[in-house]
């Protein structure tokens, strides 16, 4: 089992098997995911019952191992280890509100982690500009940019004191030919308000993994 992801919540419980949507109910709040899809949809079924009895101040680091994430202390290690963040899919979150309209993505998260929110497969190395907003209310976060060669490049970084523009920015990315994503990353329980357009390039979706 790998790549799940785990929302933490005080206010709902989502059960989400790839595509497939297994339950939504007010029990204490969980939200994971796989790409293995429904392969293993009986297992975490039985396993969503369990959770939903629970409540968050008792799901425990057992718990987030068996569900194949890191806790927030390894993910927050992480967010400095380019290496890892190639891969770092997984986050744990405390606020998740996520909307899509076509290319238009809006986050609003409280969370620790990574999660990829763009890509675009380029025919050519070229720089893109992409309208966005990008409001860190407390703890730190970026967006990172990751290439077909595995390497990381950090796009912009902010914490509460940062001194952000009003309005919409441009964010410019510099791709090389292949396979391009961006992802943010979260450090310390991060709430962020993040806001992108993909005028060029594809809002990632969940399913896609």
């Amino acid at each position: 089992m790998k790549n799940y992801r785990v929302i933490l919540s005080q206010t709902f419980c989502i059960f989400l098997i790839g595509s497939a949507t297994l339950g939504l109910t007010g029990c204490s709040a969980n939200a994971y995911w796989s790409e293995e899809g429904l392969e293993i949809e009986e297992e975490f079924t039985e396993y969503a019952e369990e959770v939903c009895e629970t409540t968050t101040d008792s799901f425990s680091n057992s718990d987030l191992s068996y569900l194949g994430i890191l806790s927030n202390e390894e993910l927050n290690e992480a967010y400095d280890m380019d290496e890892k963040l190639v891969d770092l899919t997984s986050y744990n979150a405390d606020r998740y509100n996520l909307k899509f309209d076509g290319n238009h993505y809006y986050g609003e998260f409280k969370m620790t982690g990574g999660t990829q929110i763009w890509e675009m497969n380029a025919d050519k190395d070229q720089t893109v500009e992409l309208p966005y907003t990008f409001l860190v209310k407390s703890g730190l976060a970026k967006l990172i940019l990751v290439d077909d060669y595995n390497q990381v490049t950090t796009l912009v970084e902010r914490t509460a004191k940062s001194q952000v523009p009003a309005g919409e920015e441009l964010l410019k990315v510099s791709l090389k030919k292949g396979n391009n994503l961006i992802k943010l990353i979260a450090k310390d329980n991060a709430q962020i308000n993040l806001e992108l357009e993909a005028v060029v390039g594809k809002i990632y979706y969940d399913d896609e993994e």
